[in-house]
């Protein structure tokens, strides 16, 4: 019984960060325009799949102390460099997510882009 009920709480605990984390991180079709409306510098997040953007998950972006500070000073961005099916205007351009990461510049990942809200 102890046995399930730890696993229980562990299980709890660990569904809780995860929600915490995401909630911290918008799509880049609700960010941006959530940024310039509220004047505020930007943190984009871009990303694939690979195994080092995992472990910067893991061991840096889902630490408590750096969602809140992120969470005070930023709005959070996760760009998916892969996806070109959602799409999002930003300085009057219309570009997918993979088109928007190219336009940064990005080649390597992940890549973090401090943008200002314009």
């Amino acid at each position: 019984k102890k046995f399930a009920a730890l696993f229980i709480l562990a299980v709890f605990i660990a569904t809780t960060a995860v929600a915490e984390n995401a909630s911290t991180w918008l799509k880049a079709k609700d960010g941006f325009p959530k940024a310039e409306k509220a004047k505020k510098l930007i943190l984009v997040d871009v990303y694939t799949n690979g195994e080092l953007v995992q472990k910067l998950d893991r061991d840096v972006l889902s630490k408590p102390e750096v969602q809140n500070y992120i969470s005070k000073n930023f709005i959070a961005i996760k760009l998916d460099a892969e996806d070109q099916a959602s799409r999002v205007t930003v300085s009057g351009n219309d570009l997918n997510y993979a088109e928007l990461s190219a336009a940064y510049g990005v080649t390597g990942f992940p890549s973090t882009l401090f943008l200002e809200s314009n």
